[in-house]
């Protein structure tokens, strides 16, 4: 790994260009908005893009700035997987669909999303690298079989989370590394509240679950199901929690519901950032930029989604990653 002070003129750079105003000033003004357009138009001005796609642009423009800056992105790849991951979904299941996956792809993952496009179209997942080649094979294969669409998504990711542990492992930087476990006993945890929410029985719940399980975790997958009985309860999953991820899955599963809990799980991914503000240079820098904008992204989603609602405020309220201010 590049030693932190080769650094210095990149954290430097990525801190003078990171947005307009402050986070705390971009959220005020986010939260006035009185319509769409003009949440977009703010939000386009704010990170300095253009508003006709915002919210892509504006994860973009931090992945190129960085990109453009760093002497060693590996750090900031193990984040990027995650749009990879959707942006083959999608291309997969507008080719099940014959429809063009044009306007629907995100322009800021490690592969040019034309590439991925191709690949769908031709069913030659051959030249994507890593576990999410063979998993975009497997995944249309077993479509093809079964014609569960489902499957498609609970293939892709557990490759995406195997991809993003090794990249975060070789990468050398304990904030990422902290950042893929955290995400995926994370995951694991919401995905385990779903399913029991949904009322199944025990040896249909722990079979769901042992599919939509992901790797790069603290918590093996006897920690959330067993065969005896299927997917355990909140309580008993953070009695087992472990490592640097413990904390936050004993906090997350006291919460009501799995949106509740997510809503933990990300700020946390947040405040371990945040102990890397006034850090003068390191890839964190970078990371944290990074997880700073998909925090403001999200807040615009979730400002938007409320505007024109009963109660916008309070929805809003409950709702914010705010842990960047």
């Amino acid at each position: 790994m590049i030693p932190d002070r080769e650094y210095v003129f990149a954290s430097s750079f990525i801190k003078a260009a990171e947005g307009k105003g402050t986070p705390a000033e971009r959220l005020s003004r986010f939260r006035e908005a009185s319509d769409r357009d003009s949440l977009r138009s703010t939000a386009a001005e704010a990170f300095k893009v253009g508003a006709e796609n915002v919210y892509d642009e504006a994860i973009n423009s931090a992945v190129e700035l960085v990109k453009s800056a760093l002497p060693d992105f590996s750090a900031v790849v193990p984040l990027l997987y995650k749009y990879d991951c959707a942006n083959i979904k999608t291309a997969v299941k507008c080719k099940i669909r014959g429809i063009s996956p044009e306007g629907l792809l995100f322009s800021c993952g490690t592969l040019p999303a034309s590439a991925v496009v191709n690949a769908a179209e031709s069913s030659d997942f051959s030249k994507i690298p890593g576990e999410l080649g063979a998993a975009a094979a497997e995944a249309l294969k077993t479509y093809q079989k079964t014609g569960e669409v489902r499957s498609i998504d609970l293939i892709l990711d557990r490759a995406c989370f195997a991809d993003m542990k090794k990249a975060a492992e070789e990468s050398g930087c304990e904030l990422t590394g902290r950042i893929v476990r955290t995400r995926a006993d994370g995951t694991n945890l919401l995905t385990a509240m779903r399913i029991s929410a949904e009322g199944l029985s025990p040896d249909t719940a722990a079979s769901l679950f042992e599919r939509a399980f992901v790797p790069g975790g603290n918590m093996p997958l006897s920690s959330f199901c067993s065969v005896e009985n299927g997917v355990e309860d909140a309580e008993k999953i953070s009695a087992r929690a472990a490592g640097d991820t413990a904390s936050v899955i004993k906090t997350a599963a006291k919460c009501p519901d799995a949106d509740a809990a997510a809503k933990v799980i990300d700020e946390e991914i947040i405040s371990l950032c945040m102990k890397y503000r006034f850090k003068p240079f390191g890839p964190e820098v970078a990371v944290s930029l990074i997880v700073v904008r998909e925090a403001e992204i999200t807040n615009c989603r979730i400002i938007e989604a409320a505007i024109g609602t009963e109660n916008r405020e309070d929805t809003v309220r409950e709702r914010l990653r705010a842990a960047y201010v």
